[in-house]
This record gives C-alpha cells, sequence and structure tokens, in this order.
C-alpha cells in the first residue's frame, strides 16, 4: 500500500517527528463512479506511534461487521490479565480437586493407610474445612480472573456490558428472464459504514481524562486517515455548542480498514496491536453505523416499480410513517434496535426504501437485526438472545426482455405526443398473462435512475402511474358494457313484466341524427348524448353490437343500458369487475378511483346520467384496476387478479413463500366468473372485429400482428375541464389490447390537448 511521511507539529516530547501515513487504496465499485460523490479521497495526517503500529497490517483479522452499542457508560482502560496459562493450571487443580471430594470414607481410609494419621473429630473437622476452601478460593478466583467480573459486572465499578447488535443484511429483488429460463438481479447492496460521535458523552470524557480535545483529534484523525486540523475543528465546535448533540457524524462511508480502527480505538485493550501500551478507550462517545448503499444495475428499467434505498438512516417516527411500522416493531420487541442511544428506541435508526417495491416489502427485504451482550474487556459472551434474520429476495414477475420493450414503446409514444402544445403528462404500460394474472411488464413514463435518486428535480417521476393515477377511462369502458348486457341475455334473466333482459348477439339500433339521443329532465330541459365530432348514423342502417363497439358510437351505448337498467349495470361495474377495488398489486401511493358517482341515489335515477357512466364518463379507476376488468373477456368469464411477485426466497435461493396461502404478503388471489363463457367469446370477437376492420370499416387497425387474433378497444376522455369547452384541458388516450395469452393496456395522458378536451364524449 502507498505510504508517505509527514510531521506532527504537536507531537509529545520524547517521540518521533516522522510518521507513515496510512493511506488506503480506493477500490473500485462495479457500477463505476457511483458513489464517487460520497465516499472520501485519503488527505494527508500526521499519524502518532501508537496509531502507525501494525494498524493497517493486511495480516490482520477482519472483524465482522457490526455496531458496539454502549449498555453502561462506564469504562475502563485496564488491561486484561494473560490468563491462558493459568487458566490450565487451576482447570487441573479443579478435577483433581473433583475426584478428591468422593465420599469421604474412602479419603478417610486412603488418609489412615498411607499416612497413619490419627482420626478423631479435630483432623477430620480439618480435612473437610481445608477442602472446602480450596474449592471456594479457586472458584472465587475463576470468577475474579477468568471470567474477568462477569458476575460482577452489574455493579462493580470500571466494569462495562455491551450489546452487540448485528444488522441483517437486505434481500435483492430479482426479475426473470423467461427464454433463459433465469433469474436477473436488478438490485445491488454495499456495506459501508459512518463514524458518529456523541459530542455529550465526548465532552463528559474530556471532563475527567488527562487527554486534551487536541490529542483526541490526533489519535482520531490518524486512527481514520483524516485530515487533524478538520476532526479538531469539528469536535472543537461540537464540544463548544452550548448543548451539545447526543448523536452527529463525524465521517460517512468509511471502509472495513477504518472499522477496525474505529474498535481500537474504542477498545484499546482488545487489541493486539496495544496490547503493550496503557490507551485510553473511547467507548463512551465515539462509533460507527452500518449502512446498506443500495445500487440498481439496470438504471431506470423498472424504476418506477422498484422504488429505492435512502443513502442515509431515518429515524423511528419516520419509519412509521413510511409504512414500516412491523418492522420497527418486531426489532423493539426482540432489542434489537439499532440505536446510538442504548435502551432508547425513540432513537432507532433504520433504512428505509421509498416507492416501489422497496417501499411496499421493507420488512421483508431488512430482515431483523440480530443482537449478542458482551463483556468489554475479557470478550465473553453473557447471552445470546436475538440470533440475525436476513431479508428474503423478492422475485417479480417481470420479464426483462418484455419490459425493456414496453418501456422502449412507451417512450416512443411519448415522444410522438410531444408538440408545441407541450408534452404527455405522462404514461403508462402494462403486459399481463391472462392466464395465471402474472404482470410481465408494468412500465410509467416519465422514469428515473434510482442509483440518482437525489438528482431527481420532479417528484413525479418517481410515480408508479400504472397504479398510483385515475382518470376517466372514456371509451374503453364501452366493452364492459356491452358485455353486461349480453351475459344478462345469456342468463336468460326477466324483467317485472316478463321481457328478457339484456340484448342478444344479433341486436341492432337504428341511430339518431345530429342533435344526439334526448333526454327531457323532469323541467322541461332537453338533454343530449352526441356521437364524437358530432356524427350520426341514422343514414347508414341499423348498427350492430360490433359496430358499436368498432366505431365507439355513444348513442348505441346509450341504447343498450334501459335494456338492462342503472342498478344491475352498476351492480356489474363495481362486483363483477370490480372498478372500485384495490388489486393485489397495491404499491405506496396507489389509487383506487373515485366512484361514488354510480352509487350516488340521485343518480341512479337519472337515465341521462347512467348513459353517461356507461361510455365511461362520471367516475374514475387506475390503469392497472381497468386492466384487471378486462381479464374476464380473456379468459373465459374468469375475473384474474394480476400480481407482481412470484416467491420470497432466503438468502440461499430457497422459496420460503409462494403466494398461495391467504395470509401470505403476496397472496395472488383465485380466480372468480363473473361472465358467461359464450358472453365473453361473443365480446372478444366484437373487439377483434374491431382490429379487423378498423375505424368506419375503412382499413385494419396498426394493432393487428400475423398470425395471431388480436382483440382491442381505443378510448379517449377529458382528465381535466376548463372553461369555454374544455379549452387547454387534459386528454387521455387509453388502449387495452388482448393478444391469444396476454393482455396490454397503454394509457398516455395528454396535457393541453385541443384534439381531446373539446369532444363531449370520445
Amino acid at each position: 500500500m502507498n505510504r508517505r511521511v509527514f510531521s506532527n507539529p504537536k507531537q509529545k516530547k520524547g517521540r518521533r517527528s516522522d510518521y507513515k501515513n496510512l493511506a488506503q487504496s480506493q477500490k473500485q465499485s462495479w457500477f463505476g463512479g457511483f458513489l464517487k460523490n460520497f465516499q472520501k479521497k485519503d488527505q494527508q495526517t500526521t499519524l502518532p506511534r501508537y496509531i502507525h503500529k501494525k494498524l493497517y497490517n493486511q495480516n490482520i483479522k477482519q472483524k465482522p461487521q457490526i455496531k458496539l452499542v454502549k449498555t453502561n457508560t462506564a469504562h475502563s482502560s485496564k488491561k486484561p490479565l494473560k490468563i491462558n496459562l493459568f487458566a490450565k493450571i487451576l482447570g487441573v487443580v479443579k478435577f483433581f480437586l473433583i475426584v478428591f471430594s468422593m465420599p469421604f470414607v474412602l479419603i478417610w481410609n486412603f488418609l489412615k493407610k498411607y499416612f497413619r494419621w490419627e482420626i478423631n473429630s479435630i483432623n477430620i473437622f480439618r480435612s473437610v474445612f481445608s477442602v472446602l476452601f480450596l474449592i471456594i478460593a479457586l472458584r472465587f478466583a475463576d470468577l475474579q480472573v477468568l471470567s474477568n467480573g462477569k458476575f460482577f459486572n452489574n455493579t462493580s465499578e470500571g466494569v462495562n456490558t455491551f450489546s452487540q447488535i448485528i444488522p441483517s443484511s437486505r434481500g435483492q429483488i430479482l426479475i426473470n428472464d423467461y427464454s433463459k429460463n433465469s433469474l436477473v438481479q436488478v438490485t445491488n447492496t454495499q456495506s459501508l459504514s459512518n463514524v458518529f460521535v456523541e459530542p455529550s458523552a465526548l465532552k463528559s470524557y474530556l471532563e475527567t481524562s488527562e487527554e486534551s480535545l487536541g490529542e483526541v483529534a490526533q489519535r482520531l484523525a490518524g486512527g481514520l486517515n483524516l485530515d487533524y486540523r478538520q476532526v479538531e475543528d469539528f469536535l472543537t465546535k461540537e464540544v463548544t455548542a452550548e448543548i451539545p448533540k447526543d448523536y452527529t457524524i463525524l465521517e460517512r462511508y468509511i471502509d472495513n480498514d477504518q472499522k477496525d480502527a474505529i474498535n481500537y480505538l474504542k477498545f484499546p485493550s482488545q487489541s493486539p496491536i496495544f496490547e503493550d501500551e496503557e490507551l485510553p478507550a473511547y467507548s463512551s462517545w465515539l462509533g460507527y453505523e452500518n449502512l446498506e448503499i443500495r445500487s440498481y444495475p439496470e438504471r431506470n428499467l423498472l424504476s418506477n416499480t422498484l422504488g429505492f434505498v435512502i443513502r442515509h438512516k431515518e429515524s423511528r417516527e419516520n419509519a412509521k410513517n413510511s409504512g414500516c411500522s412491523k418492522l420497527v416493531s418486531m426489532n423493539e420487541e426482540r432489542g434489537t434496535v439499532d440505536t446510538f442511544i442504548p435502551g432508547d428506541y425513540s432513537k432507532g435508526q433504520y433504512t428505509l426504501g421509498y416507492y416501489g417495491i422497496e417501499q411496499k416489502y421493507c420488512t421483508e427485504l431488512a430482515g431483523l437485526n440480530g443482537k449478542k451482550v458482551f463483556n468489554d474487556e475479557a470478550g465473553t459472551v453473557v447471552e445470546d438472545n436475538s440470533e440475525v434474520q436476513n431479508g428474503v429476495n423478492v422475485e417479480l414477475t417481470i420479464d426483462i426482455n418484455l419490459q425493456r420493450k414496453t418501456e422502449e414503446i412507451l417512450k416512443e409514444v411519448f415522444k410522438s405526443n410531444t408538440n408545441s402544445v407541450g408534452t404527455p403528462k405522462h404514461g403508462s404500460a402494462l403486459v399481463i398473462e391472462v392466464k395465471s394474472g402474472k404482470i410481465l411488464a408494468m412500465a410509467s413514463y416519465p422514469d428515473f435512475d434510482p442509483n440518482e435518486y437525489n438528482e431527481v428535480k420532479n417528484s413525479e417521476a418517481f410515480r408508479n402511474s400504472v397504479t398510483s393515477i385515475d382518470y376517466e377511462v372514456g371509451s374503453v369502458i364501452k366493452p364492459l358494457t356491452v358485455a353486461a348486457a349480453v351475459n344478462e341475455w345469456q342468463l336468460e334473466k326477466t324483467d317485472n313484466e316478463g321481457n328478457r333482459l339484456g340484448i342478444s348477439p344479433d341486436w341492432t339500433f337504428e341511430d339518431y341524427d345530429e342533435k344526439g339521443m334526448p333526454y327531457e329532465e323532469l323541467n322541461g330541459n332537453i338533454l343530449y348524448i352526441q356521437n364524437a365530432e358530432g356524427k350520426s348514423y341514422k343514414n347508414d342502417g341499423p348498427q350492430p353490437v360490433s359496430n358499436i363497439l368498432r366505431d365507439s358510437i355513444n348513442t348505441g351505448i346509450a341504447t343498450i343500458i334501459p335494456t338492462i337498467g342503472n342498478e344491475r349495470l352498476k351492480n356489474y361495474f363495481l362486483d363483477n369487475f370490480k372498478i372500485n377495488k384495490p388489486t393485489s398489486v397495491s404499491l405506496p401511493g396507489d389509487i383506487h378511483g373515485d366512484t361514488r358517482p354510480l352509487t350516488d341515489p340521485n343518480n341512479l335515477n337519472s337515465k341521462f346520467i347512467y348513459a353517461t357512466f356507461g361510455f365511461g364518463q362520471g367516475y374514475t379507476m387506475s390503469p392497472i384496476q381497468l386492466a384487471r376488468a378486462y381479464t374476464p373477456l380473456a379468459n373465459q368469464g374468469y375475473m384474474i387478479e394480476p400480481y407482481l411477485v412470484n416467491s420470497l426466497q432466503n438468502e440461499f435461493g430457497e422459496v420460503i413463500d409462494d403466494g398461495s396461502k391467504s395470509d401470505s404478503p403476496i397472496y395472488k388471489g383465485k380466480q372468480e366468473k363473473v361472465l358467461e363463457q359464450n358472453t365473453a367469446r361473443l365480446v372478444t370477437g366484437y373487439l377483434a372485429n374491431t382490429i379487423d376492420q378498423g375505424y368506419l370499416g375503412a382499413s385494419p387497425s396498426k394493432g393487428q400482428v400475423p398470425g395471431y387474433i388480436v382483440s382491442g378497444k381505443t378510448g379517449t376522455a377529458q382528465v381535466g375541464r376548463e372553461t369555454e369547452r374544455c379549452k387547454g384541458g387534459t386528454g387521455m388516450n387509453a388502449t387495452p389490447i388482448m393478444v391469444s395469452m396476454i393482455t396490454l393496456l397503454l394509457v398516455m395522458v395528454l396535457k393541453k390537448s385541443p384534439i381531446f378536451s373539446c369532444f363531449e364524449a370520445c
């Protein structure tokens, strides 16, 4: 390793003026430069003799990456006795004492025969007393020397008991490469540490110690290879504050060598380096906290779904508020809270994930800390009451190849909709395997690089718009309205007058003129339902159901709704298609829509309002709720609950939870029949006709895929309205597409789009 020589202006008399610099080589991390802004370069410093001695010798065995938490403010600089030989001697003597403590009759015969002792009560008493005295004396020596005061460490002055908090390792997040039948790790963790000082405790130490603050700074700077002046200025500022802090960070992101130096400074009597010197211990005010720096090798890929882990520890309050209350309570119950003030759980420190999977599964990923209690000088373990439980690995259903392609297409669509008016607000894309509910791709745009989360200026980039936005879905709800009416016909249900409910597969309707479909209000006013751009199909003859969906005819949908009634349509939307219920994905920040207008009693009696409900206006839902509502159409009438997590695995890759049990945190749900099989087949056929013929039957849609039957429906809606017929409003374009085994949903929300914002209904 590189060494440099500096002179020490503050050296004491008799010490050498030249000391070698123990500079450390910066290790290059695999994600190149990620930590360059957080790891400090080596700095020049002066190193006293007792720090120079073998401190960074590569032959020294590395200590475990643990944090030593002081539980008794008393400290001692006494060196432990060299007791190995003495222990052996005591062991031999104790063995013979046990042997000679057999029934006294045997000993008495032995003494009488070979020593010709006069057997009387006085000699017997003396013999027994001598043996007992030796046993007690040796046992007392054992307590005092071998155990180094273990028995008395809670009462003897100058003896410490310490808790050793063993931090758990955070689990990783995995996705699939189904083409290679392998897993891809999309997170990595690097263990680093921060050096902290307790200024209030340091102030008390300086008041009773022979060391000056300058000498403390000199030892500290030498051990950590930091600049002496900076360390001295830092300690001076903290100690001389009007109210010194309980905790403050001295240096961030230290390496293992510096951690060893901290342990030696805290417990010099334990170090083989300082065994021949008398040095004060810094255990009452100095320590380090372990950090896990999370990195994301795929950078922006799946970023809105993954979230990120912050690079500093958060308080107990923040941990509970971020949804990690279970992690907090479990560590507190076990007594394994990582805290710089022992016993005060309110000062607990937690590594937290924000957004996405990192936040939702914070407890599972984080694991639980372990703890050992030991005597600091002898290193004798008093108890071992909590083993560390490392975090689990979370395997997602995502396919890396589909995810990459989906994000690529989404970005292209986003850019193609950017014009002089502005850029879209956000875009979403979702790919679901119909038969199982696996989410194969989940994309949002704009996205971000989780490695540089602190550089993100627009917090909207953190949002997973697939689950955390809601909007008026518009025309994409029309297939569900048609499915409800067709299903009622298939079930052969009738109304109170014996009329069959719903519509038959060959049902047709005659359209209205350009004014639209009229509705008379109680006050005599006439309201109209119009088609997009005021188009009328009156002169085109009877319109079948397939044309209503192909050309998105609002008046046709409005004509269908009375065949089943408002109440039944509401029940289909809320109970069968579950447009008001959260999905099992339920990532942090999810929005589940606003369907209160559907249940408003005043609206239930309004034919006009429910006509608008039938083509997707007046209530909201999230993209993933819409995708789930489409699964019965693609799965023979069965509702599939989409899910994002395949399994939870331990650190050895063994599956410990596959989500099959209802109490599992990754429960995948069950299929539920909500439509007749023939209903699903008919509506899917209507939507296939939409793709094959295109709008007005002019030409096939670009959504066609050679060799596959593709079903789909486009839709636009007003997400926000302004005055004067929505000028400057916000438009939305959603496209659910079903291709054999998958369902694809593409949603693009546009800002200030005159194309969409002025449509009364789309």
